[in-house]
């Protein structure tokens, strides 16, 4: 009977039992006019019963629908070395000298001068 209502191409009242499927849905439910903003709990649904390969299946489709790798690409590593070398920076001030700063003077008016001319 599954396949019956599955010949309809608006119908999405099935649970995915395989990537292939769960595409299937996801597609189904696109064509009746997914909003945007329900993409994310549309996919969880389709996902909800998928494991093991069928679930990497899905979230690779998810990623790449096309299915292009690319294994020619450079990687670029820039953000990452600036990120480490911030780290490494606040390491180095976290464990830098440990002695204690002087306490700051500060200039009590109680307390009598002891520079400048005596006062008679």
């Amino acid at each position: 009977m599954l396949r019956l209502h599955k010949a309809d191409p608006t119908f999405t009242n099935f649970v995915p039992r395989d990537a292939e499927e769960a595409v299937d849905l996801f597609m189904r439910h696109q064509k009746n006019g997914l909003k945007p903003l329900m993409i994310p709990e549309c996919l969880v649904k389709c996902a909800q019963n998928l494991t093991g390969t069928e679930l990497d299946m899905f979230e690779a489709w998810i990623i790449n629908p096309n299915g292009q790798r690319f294994d020619n690409i450079v990687p670029d590593d820039t953000i990452r070395a600036q990120n480490q070398k911030v780290y490494e920076e606040t390491l180095r001030l976290r464990d830098g000298p440990n002695e204690i700063p002087p306490l700051p003077v500060e200039d009590d008016e109680k307390v009598p001068a002891t520079t400048g001319p005596p006062s008679t």
